[in-house]
């Protein structure tokens, strides 16, 4: 890359028309980035030029036949814009960290996905991706208050890998034990459990091994993919009361027909309605 200007090339010299009227011209249309509000008509397949019909200007190419905006100037702001409806990039600045932004299939609309850094870091930080493809899921939280027979937890995308059901002062109407159920697009599945709570065997779930009738449950239940083309689950479950001194830890697995979409908090009974607490759900 080099820089240099031919100066000032009007000469009061006899015969200096051709340096007036072509190349000092020619000198101020490429410092210019050929710049106005139509294409130059000397362009050929390569050039570009600026088209400043409108503000923020045009950045053009013209491909032989066509021009192809690459993008916009605004002179006002000092920002470039690629072409498209979002900006990609915005740089760190005293009012917010650097961000980059991933549009979404323009068939489907102009939405899309913004990746930024945090407002404020103690030491550089690396964040790698995987080596495989796949798609990265970030985790979702939901957190509902108990009630009705069952709370479920719908829409878990189909690259879950884990699952945590957590419950806090957790009780039901009559003796039915508090179970987790997993599900799919069939619906919630109530057999093929394997495993137990403390010595109870699972059966329809898995099982908390407490009734919740006068009892108030803490604690979390832990699934993780096995397999997916089995669509096996192993879950861990490790509960306590607070209106007595007790625990009880659990272990097991499910099969599903299906690919997981759901998780259901129910009761053994499945008629028992939920009085008191809160549930929430996580996966990533």
């Amino acid at each position: 890359m080099s820089q240099y200007d031919f100066g000032n090339l009007s000469s009061p010299l006899a015969g200096s028309v051709f340096i007036d009227t072509h190349l000092e011209p020619w000198r101020n249309a490429l410092h210019s980035m050929h710049s106005g509000t139509s294409r130059p008509s000397y362009a050929v397949a390569g050039t570009m030029w600026l088209d400043t019909t409108t503000t923020p200007w045009v950045v053009k190419v013209f491909d032989g036949t066509d021009d192809i905006s690459i993008g916009t100037i605004n002179a006002t702001t000092n920002v470039f814009t690629p072409s498209g409806s979002y900006v990609p990039f915005t740089a760190a600045s005293a009012s917010g960290a650097a961000s980059i932004q991933l549009a979404e299939d323009t068939d489907n609309g102009t939405n899309k996905v913004t990746v930024q850094a945090p407002a404020s870091l103690t030491s550089d930080a690396t964040v790698e991706l995987p080596s495989h493809a796949g798609t990265i899921l970030a985790n979702t939280l939901t957190t509902v208050t108990a009630s009705g027979t069952s709370v479920d937890f719908t829409g878990i995308p189909a690259t879950a890998r884990y699952i945590a059901i957590a419950v806090s002062g957790l009780s039901a109407s009559s003796t039915g034990e508090i179970i987790v159920q997993l599900g799919n697009s069939g619906g919630v599945e109530t057999t093929g459990y394997l495993g137990a709570a403390g010595t109870l065997a699972y059966s329809s779930g898995f099982r908390s091994g407490y009734a919740a009738a006068a009892n108030l449950l803490h604690g979390i239940f832990t699934f993780q993919l096995v397999s997916a083309s089995s669509n096996t689950w192993a879950g861990t479950s490790m509960i306590a009361l607070s209106n007595t001194n007790s625990s009880l830890g659990g272990g097991g697995s499910k099969a599903l027909s299906a690919t997981l979409d759901r998780v259901r908090v129910t009761t053994s009974s499945g008629t028992d309605t939920f009085d008191a607490g809160t549930i929430s759900c996580i996966y990533w």
